[in-house]
């Protein structure tokens, strides 16, 4: 994964870090806002539904968890540059 270089003519540090924290949370938020199936929902259907339904949600939330540590691994990146860079 290409990590961001903090310098002179790039994004500040500061903006930098915002960005990527806030993006993180914004992934935080999706996962509390996924919505959960629910048995009664799919019992109607054919024989595993719900199963695969909840397979399905599963497999969402990994993909968003995924993007989070990415996120966060740029984040702990930057935050290292930013304090070598104060020192």
């Amino acid at each position: 994964m290409q990590k961001p270089t903090i310098h002179l003519n790039g994004t500040g540090a500061t903006d930098l870090f915002k960005q990527y924290a806030d993006g993180a949370e914004a992934i935080r938020e999706a996962l509390r806002q996924l919505p959960v199936p629910h048995g009664r929902d799919y019992y109607v259907q054919e024989d595993g539904a719900y199963e695969r339904a909840r397979a399905e949600s599963q497999a969402r939330a990994d993909k968003l968890r995924e993007i989070l540590e990415e996120l966060e691994g740029i984040l702990e990146h930057v935050a290292n540059q930013k304090d070598a860079r104060s020192r």
